[in-house]
């Protein structure tokens, strides 16, 4: 109920399509995409896909900030605040150990 009105609300304010799918739709429908037993929510081809049964709505709220940080990121106009949040970020020894935690598991975005 609560996922369903999150993303419907996120939705009508963002315009990104959210798909709530089962861990067995992830399997049938997905497959090589997503592991339907790890995979709580991902993004593929500009849609949002959340796995309804283990995801949590934190699952879904991190998505759509991927996609507000890709936007910042992306945007001249919105850039420096982008930047001013990753200074804010890397400016606690938490945000630094996590980046670094980052970098090592995704290093081919660096």
């Amino acid at each position: 109920m609560w996922m369903s009105a999150i993303s419907t609300a996120l939705h009508n304010q963002f315009g990104v399509p959210i798909n709530l799918v089962t861990s067995e739709e992830v399997s049938k429908e997905l497959k090589g995409i997503a592991d339907p037993n790890i995979d709580k929510a991902f993004i593929y081809n500009g849609e949002v896909y959340v796995n309804t049964s283990i995801a949590s709505t934190n699952d879904l709220l991190h998505e759509h900030v991927h996609l507000v940080l890709g936007m910042l990121k992306s945007n001249r106009e919105l850039r420096g605040n982008y930047e001013r949040l990753l200074n804010l970020v890397l400016s606690t020894d938490e945000g630094r150990f996590t980046m670094n935690k980052l970098r090592d598991r995704y290093s081919e975005l660096s």
